[in-house]
């Protein structure tokens, strides 16, 4: 599983594969992926229009929509499927367990 810092890293290096000047804030885990929250460092508190990125731990990295449900609407789209409890919270992408949520 990647750590908070690599799914940064990933995150800041896929924005300026892209020619991006924005740079990665924050992560958090949600549903066994890192959603990745990223501003302009010029207006670091100016807050930016539409989604985030998610960050596989494979280092695959997605855009993410700011639309209720798009990180659903991702991972099923990814072919994901969750598996015990919802109290466990674990997640499957690709037939390859990701742990806890």
């Amino acid at each position: 599983m990647l750590s908070h810092s690599e799914a940064k890293r990933v995150a800041n290096a896929h924005l300026r594969a892209r020619g991006s000047d924005l740079i990665a804030v924050q992560a958090h885990r949600d549903r066994g992926v890192w959603v990745v929250d990223y501003v302009d460092p010029e207006h670091p508190d100016r807050q930016l229009q539409g989604g985030g990125l998610v960050v596989l731990d494979s280092g695959e990295v997605h855009s993410l929509s700011s639309v209720p449900g798009s990180l659903d609407r991702l991972l099923r789209g990814l072919g994901s499927s969750t598996t015990g409890t919802a109290a466990e919270g674990r997640v499957t992408l690709g037939g390859q367990d990701h742990g806890e949520a």
